[in-house]
């Protein structure tokens, strides 16, 4: 679980950057995680990431190309070292933000580097990068993005009835047994253990 102080300092993070570059992982969690930091911010550049498994070299160069001065990583598991040496050369701050377990990525030891992941709190978690977007945001007109994140992540937040009530032409549960349950969204249809 990521503390309020990590949340906190995450969201200083994104109001002191004036050209953040966030790089997010193709599916829904990690597109939903960029929505919800730009349309706090206002700003922002977006730039999917379709390299498996790892955040390769070659988006390196992007970074450098939007004059960025943070990089956001969102949702990805797997950083490469020479990605993170390039933004080190560049002197560009990182902030990693993920929720699973990292595998074999290696740390730089003098660029400013940020790693979040609530799998190495006190309490330890996995909830959805776009979950803890929407807790570090604190946008109420925004949490609908933020459920649609967690649901294609197989969580169901705890801020879903809100958005339930605020927008009840868009949810339906249909209870199917005390395990599943289908909720659908603007047409879209995820099942939920």
């Amino acid at each position: 679980m990521l503390s309020e102080a990590a949340c906190k300092e995450i969201r200083e993070l994104l109001e002191h950057s004036q050209k953040p570059l966030f790089y997010y992982d193709n599916d829904a969690d990690g597109l939903c995680s960029f929505l919800l930091f730009a349309r706090f911010l206002g700003r922002g550049e977006g730039v999917a990431i379709r390299s498996y498994p790892a955040l390769d070299a070659s988006y390196a160069r992007k970074a450098q190309e939007a004059g960025a001065d943070a990089v956001f990583i969102l949702d990805k598991p797997v950083l490469d070292s020479k990605f993170l040496e390039a933004l080190q050369r560049l002197s560009i701050p990182v902030v990693w933000i993920d929720h699973h377990e990292v595998q074999g990525s290696t740390f730089p030891s003098s660029a400013p580097f940020f790693a979040y992941n609530p799998l190495h709190g006190r309490k330890k978690s996995s909830e959805p990068v776009t979950y803890w977007a929407q807790r570090i945001c604190k946008r109420p007109e925004d949490a609908w993005i933020a459920v649609m994140g967690c649901i294609s992540d197989h969580h169901l937040p705890d801020f879903a009835v809100n958005v339930a009530s605020q927008f009840p032409e868009l949810w339906v549960q249909e209870y199917e047994n005390h395990l599943m349950y289908t909720i659908k969204l603007n047409w879209v249809v995820w099942r939920v253990r």
